[in-house]
């Protein structure tokens, strides 16, 4: 999170604090009954520790009011285009500004904050600083739609309960109204002008570098922080700064930063800056997949077959019968054969699982089974064939169409010598072929 130091803007807009205790606002109905008084008061930014109140207390030249309208409907139908207005005070001396809430066929509510001032002061409306906090989240008005002192801004509907409650929060500013008076100009006379002495010109101190700053959520932690805690800020020092903070509660409401600054010559400066603060969404990171290595050669067979599948017997590795293409599944070509084992020799880890998976085609009516496993020799040269966990494929329903299938493959410890290879056994010598073929290492999924 980042606010801007010295500054009235953090993520966009900053506001003063404005501590408000237990809540002190009774209801406004908007549903025809009689409303209480206390749904507008305001506070003084200047102030630490200021609360919401009727009357705003110590108002000086420059001060920055802020002003909550607190929107209840204590009926049993929503109040739709629900506007809140607001006038001020339109001479100098002690300031009002009067709040105005209507909604569709309601009778209007109004209440009213008192500002004591002295001297020749005006509150004056600070446009585009508005906020309307509802269930639904906090909306930022700009100096476009910000239309609170003329026709109001419309809020929306007020839905029943006083757990739809709807804040306005808005600022203005107590600017000092000047008389002028007119000072008849001097008779012109002819001044001569002193002879001046040259004099060494003093070298002007230069202004201290802050090298550090330190950020707390109170005053109290702060004072405590003798030593730059957290970053550097390149001299010269220049504003606004952005400070990166992460807040220790991340609900959304008004809160508070205190800064200080530790310059190079020993000296601090602090500062203290508010906002409304509202936590970004949260954003769930999406899931990376990775496709398992398909550990065969030429699994489609789109190439020539003669490089990477043999079709054989069951006594010999030796003896190549020649596999077939046909239509594939997908692409131009599937391979099959109707001799007895049809393999593909492969480097694969004793001891290890794979699944292996693909479509087969069976081309007779005749049902026949077609066993998946791995085949090699032993220590004394004898062709062993070890099954998959699901060995076989025996069905009249697949004549001429594609099946899908998925077989576990355990590799026995023993499986070092060669040749070594995956196998498909054919025990009626029809024909069959597969297509879209996949080894990987790993449990069947």
């Amino acid at each position: 999170k980042y606010f801007t130091a010295l500054n009235l803007f953090l993520l966009g807009f900053f506001i003063s604090l404005l501590i408000s205790p237990a809540p002190v606002i009774a209801a406004a109905s908007l549903s025809g009954t009689t409303a209480t008084t206390d749904i507008f008061l305001g506070g003084n930014s200047s102030i630490i520790g200021a609360r919401w109140e009727n009357i705003v207390p110590e108002a000086e030249p420059n001060d920055t009011i802020f002003f909550k309208v607190a929107v209840y409907n204590d009926g049993d139908t929503p109040a739709d285009n629900t506007k809140v207005k607001v006038d001020f005070s339109t001479t100098p001396g002690n300031q009002t500004a009067n709040i105005h809430l209507t909604a569709g066929g309601v009778t209007e509510v109004t209440d009213t904050v008192t500002v004591p001032v002295s001297g020749n002061l005006n509150l004056s409306h600070t446009p585009g600083r508005a906020v309307i906090i509802a269930n639904s989240g906090i909306t930022r008005l700009t100096s476009a739609n910000d239309n609170l002192t003329t026709e109001g801004i419309n809020i929306g509907t007020s839905l029943p309960g006083r757990e739809n409650r709807i804040d306005v929060i808005f600022t203005a500013r107590l600017i000092e109204v000047l008389t002028s008076t007119v000072t008849p100009s001097p008779t012109d006379t002819e001044t001569e002008l002193p002879t001046t002495t040259p004099a060494n010109t003093p070298i002007p101190t230069p202004t201290p570098i802050a090298y550090g700053y330190a950020v707390a959520e109170s005053q109290l932690s702060l004072d405590s922080i003798t030593t730059a805690q957290t970053g550097t800020i390149a001299a010269p020092l220049t504003f606004p700064v952005t400070i990166p903070h992460t807040f220790t509660n991340s609900e959304p409401g008004i809160k508070t930063l205190f800064v200080k600054f530790f310059y190079a010559n020993g000296t601090t400066q602090t500062s203290q800056q508010s906002l409304i603060y509202s936590p970004p969404p949260t954003v769930t990171p999406t899931p990376t997949t990775t496709t398992p290595l398909n550990l065969l050669q030429n699994p489609g067979f789109e190439e020539s077959l003669t490089d990477n599948w043999r079709c054989i017997n069951r006594s010999s590795f030796d003896t190549d019968l020649g596999c077939q293409q046909a239509a594939g599944r997908s692409g131009n070509y599937a391979g099959g054969t109707n001799a007895a084992w049809m393999i593909q020799e492969i480097n694969l880890t004793p001891g290890s699982l794979y699944c292996f998976s693909g479509y087969i085609r069976l081309e007779t009516s005749q049902a026949q089974n077609i066993n998946f496993g791995v085949v090699y020799r032993d220590s004394s040269g004898a062709i062993i064939y070890i099954p998959g966990t699901i060995s076989s494929i025996s069905d009249a329903s697949f004549n001429n169409n594609w099946v899908g299938f998925r077989i576990g493959l355990p590799i026995p410890q023993e499986f070092t010598q060669v040749p070594k290879a995956l196998s498909l056994e054919n025990n009626r010598q029809a024909s069959f072929y597969i297509d879209d073929t996949s080894l990987t290492e790993g449990a069947c999924q």
